[in-house]
């Protein structure tokens, strides 16, 4: 693939990032506005996404519908997309409509009139996204678990705003808060895709050059820091829904977080895809829940680790008690280093699949030069992650789990009710408070194995460990290497089989025998 990468800064302050890649006869061009929603004050609130809505309703040139009729019209596509720390405007042209895309970008970031008859329309638009979103067990559970995991800080406030905030908008504020946002030293330009080497600079400066940053410095309401979690925190909602569901919410790291490279192979190997710890113990072993998995929420300010669950509501507190019991195995004992190893092959092929499209490309490149604040900053995470060892997953699940979490319960009304506060703290006991270290003994040292010869010849290996789980495998030369040709595949059969019945116990006695002990039996 053909790439060129190349950064620079406009006299006006506009940052401008351009690559070529000449997979496609197509161009992405990306603007991105350092303001999002965690940048607006209580009376704000919802601002910045309404933004997204009306930058390409019309200009001083151009009227009401005619910049996304101008690039549709030309085979391209019109996008934006609203987070807490930025607002982003994104189109994709023909290669050979890249003045076209670099005009309405530079039309709309300039000149938009705001009109109050389309702003009007807008902003009711907005308010049905608000009353979609209220309508949505998933999105109030979500909105929930942010309130209370933030006390403070302006994550804990839903993108959108409220419906009251959004029909309070006079045009006067909107456009004082576009004048004092909307400026080119609080915006950057990527443009990816097949572009002309030789003209693109020239392009990017024709289209840009007549807009002038103000004299004075952008200020920005000072965000509030997060202090420490002290308590436990709980939610319930009791709402009309089919299945209950579960969110967990512990203090995180931002993207700037020393941990973050752990965190976030942490969190893959708890809950990302099927092979992940938290759906192989509590939905394919179990049957706990329908659904789990867990997530690092890594923004410019600090993040959240996050585990959410769908599930029977008579199933709440086994499934939060395995979950806890799950994280506090991992401040105990390390994951093996495959599984570290599966982890970090995900999150690396993850962001090498964002990369198949040129938006996708355009997008990685905004992402690290406006939110984590330099170009670089992918090379040196991808390193980070590659480097990633057990024992820095066991330290980054010791650090963020000794926090007490905040916890989010969503069922129908009653579905629920055996679920008091003393089974909530007997539920989470194993991982809060967290188990204290005996005296003299550090946490990070383990004895040493011990090997012991049975009287018939096996060999027991006994690792002491001080964490709430034991853990027994019985390992025998085997395999493919030891089959003959017609027996070809028998080993695998017999491990799939492997602890569905024994001589003395039927399936569903053995199933039984290991659930009493909150345990898990395989081959």
């Amino acid at each position: 693939m053909d790439e060129q990468l190349t950064s620079m800064r406009l006299d006006n302050g506009l940052q401008t990032i351009w690559e070529r890649v000449g997979a496609a006869p197509v161009v992405a061009l990306q603007a991105w506005v350092g303001v999002g929603g965690a940048d607006e004050t209580a009376a704000q609130a919802g601002l910045a996404h309404l933004h997204e809505h009306m930058l390409f309703k019309g200009t001083q040139r151009r009227k009401v519908g005619e910049l996304a009729r101008d690039i549709e019209s030309a085979g391209g596509e019109v996008n934006a997309w609203t987070s807490f720390d930025q607002t982003v405007y994104h189109l994709v042209v023909p290669r050979d409509e890249v003045e076209l895309g670099l005009d309405a970008l530079s039309d709309a970031l300039q000149n938009s009139t705001f009109d109050p008859e389309e702003l009007k329309r807008e902003s009711e638009v907005v308010v049905e996204e608000i009353l979609r979103a209220q309508d949505s067990p998933a999105r109030r559970l979500s909105q929930a678990t942010f309130r209370l995991a933030y006390g403070t800080h302006p994550y804990r406030l839903p993108v959108l705003g409220s419906e009251e905030s959004v029909r309070g908008f006079t045009r006067e504020g909107i456009l004082a808060f576009y004048r004092h946002y909307y400026r080119p030293d609080n915006v950057t330009l990527v443009v990816v895709g097949d572009v002309d080497e030789g003209r693109i600079e020239a392009q990017i400066g024709a289209a840009f050059a007549g807009w002038r940053a103000p004299d004075a410095p952008l200020r920005r309401p000072v965000r509030p820091q997060e202090p420490p979690a002290r308590a436990l925190r709980v939610e319930r909602l009791e709402e009309d829904v089919q299945e209950a569901r579960l969110a967990l919410a512990w203090p995180g790291p931002s993207l700037h977080g020393e941990q973050l490279a752990a965190v976030d192979v942490l969190a893959t190997l708890l809950g990302h895809g099927e092979s992940s710890r938290l759906h192989d113990r509590l939905h394919r072993q179990r049957g706990l829940c329908s659904d789990i998995g867990a997530y690092a929420y890594t923004p410019t300010d600090a993040g959240l680790m996050m585990v959410s669950a769908s599930l029977p509501a008579a199933q709440l507190q086994p499934a939060l008690a395995q979950i806890c019991g799950e994280l506090a195995e991992l401040c105990h004992a390390p994951p093996s280093a495959g599984e570290v190893r599966r982890a970090q092959v995900q999150l690396l092929s993850d962001d090498a699949y964002a990369r198949q499209t040129v938006q996708g490309q355009a997008r990685k490149r905004g992402y690290f030069a406006v939110a984590a604040g330099a170009l670089a900053f992918e090379a040196q995470y991808h390193a980070a992650v590659s480097a990633v060892r057990p024992a820095a997953v066991m330290a980054a699940a010791r650090q963020l789990f000794a926090a007490p979490p905040a916890v989010v319960l969503q069922y129908a009304p009653g579905s629920a009710s055996q679920l008091t506060d003393a089974a909530l703290g007997e539920a989470i006991a194993p991982l809060w408070p967290p188990q204290k270290v005996p005296a003299g003994r550090r946490a990070a040292t383990a004895p040493s194995p011990q090997r012991h010869t049975l009287p018939g010849g096996a060999v027991l290996i006994l690792a002491p460990d001080s964490g709430p789980v034991t853990s027994l495998r019985a390992v025998a030369l085997g395999g493919l290497r030891y089959e003959r040709q017609e027996e070809a595949g028998l080993a695998h059969l017999c491990t799939s089989v492997y602890g569905s019945a024994t001589a003395r116990l039927s399936p569903a006695a053995l199933a039984a025998r290991v659930a009493e002990a909150a345990g898990s039996l395989g081959g």
